[in-house]
């Protein structure tokens, strides 16, 4: 009886366990950046541009939606609020969709499709793009221009930002805003070059 007793507890806590462990969960909801509907060209020219992969900062890199608590020191990771694709992926096509639209006639590609130096090559990197609820969400961004012999045609320091209501919708169209803010600073850089 004893034994029995044992056996049907084990089962009882095996059980409760799994519920913990592997059991429902809410669905996680997964979010991509988006391009303006339309903007406002800003030049013709034929322009033949490549954007390099994105690098991120370390606490960029991972599925989770980033968020930073008020106090500005706290990073919080959303698990049920993450991105479709690596951000850096997600980032690098945005860029180039976005420079796409100011650049109508240029090619553009990304270095994932075919590496071979083009007559512009934008290298990125990130260190902020995260918000904080109720206040404002930031991209702060290092970039630079090479050309196809590796010279440095343009770099610089690009800093973003924008008022945040709440909620993840809300975050990611702000943060999409944000870098097309970017792609528009990269492509009057590139006009400036040509």
């Amino acid at each position: 009886m004893i034994k029995k007793w044992r056996q049907a507890a084990l089962a009882g806590a095996m059980m409760a366990l799994s519920g913990c462990f592997g059991g429902y969960s809410p669905n996680s909801t997964f979010y991509t950046l988006s391009t303006p509907m339309e903007v406002q060209a800003l030049s013709q020219k034929t322009f033949d541009i490549q954007i390099e992969k994105i690098e991120l900062a370390d606490y960029l890199q991972q599925p989770q939606i980033v968020t930073i608590d008020s106090n500005r020191v706290e990073i919080v990771k959303s698990e049920f609020n993450r991105w479709g694709a690596p951000l850096s992926d997600i980032i690098q096509r945005t860029l180039a969709a976005d420079i796409a639209q100011y650049l109508p006639q240029a090619q553009i590609r990304t270095v994932d499709s075919i590496y071979k130096p083009a007559a512009y090559n934008i290298n990125v990197e990130i260190s902020r793009f995260e918000g904080t609820w109720d206040e404002q969400v930031v991209i702060e961004a290092w970039w630079e221009i090479s050309g196809k012999d590796g010279s440095i045609l343009a770099a610089r320091r690009s800093f973003f930002k924008t008022d945040l209501g709440k909620g993840y919708v809300d975050l990611v169209e702000k943060q999409s805003e944000l870098v097309d803010k970017l792609a528009k600073e990269i492509a009057e850089a590139v006009i400036k070059r040509k």
